[in-house]
């Protein structure tokens, strides 16, 4: 059993999901049958996998890589990119604080997190961002900053009607 296992981990190690996932190690699962198969088993294969610095997935638990701290997920791209700076349950998350300290807050408004994004959640968003003061797309629909209808204006940060064409 024991010549099994260690071929197990010069399989795992050699594995692309060593390099990708951290799971360099070898160890048993019970689901749904008795097998050896491969798995995170310490931090430090997690740290030098793909997953810690594009996800944050950097501490080994439970036989995976998982965000283990805020550390973790703010040096990732995932938090450069999208606001996903702080680790929750083992995943690294968007809060109120991480949107707003994004460029996509700045430059689109994303500055709300909903389900682990950072979307724009609302007109003022909208409105302290770049896009609209340089295009007018000021109005949130559905997570994203979009233009008013053409009847709409948007004047000192308040949804007002426009005069009805052809009239002064």
């Amino acid at each position: 059993a024991l010549g099994e296992l260690s071929t197990k981990e010069s399989s795992c190690r050699d594995a692309p999901a060593c390099a990708e996932l951290g799971t360099c190690g070898a160890g048993i699962s019970l689901s749904p049958s008795p097998a050896l198969v491969c798995k995170a088993v310490s931090d430090e294969g997690c740290k030098q996998s793909q997953a810690c610095g594009d996800r944050g997935l950097c501490a080994a638990a439970e036989g995976q890589c998982v965000a283990g701290s805020d550390a973790d997920c703010a040096a990732t791209v995932a938090c450069k990119r999208d606001g996903r700076c702080s680790a929750r349950d083992g995943r690294c998350v968007a809060t109120l604080q991480d949107c707003r300290r994004t460029r996509l807050c700045e430059v689109r408004g994303a500055c709300t997190p909903v389900d682990d994004l950072c979307v724009a959640g609302s007109d003022a968003d909208c409105r302290q961002s770049q896009i609209c003061s340089e295009t007018g797309a000021c109005l949130e629909v559905d997570g994203i900053c979009v233009l008013p209808p053409d009847d709409f204006a948007v004047d000192a940060g308040a949804p007002a009607r426009r005069p009805a064409k052809g009239r002064p």
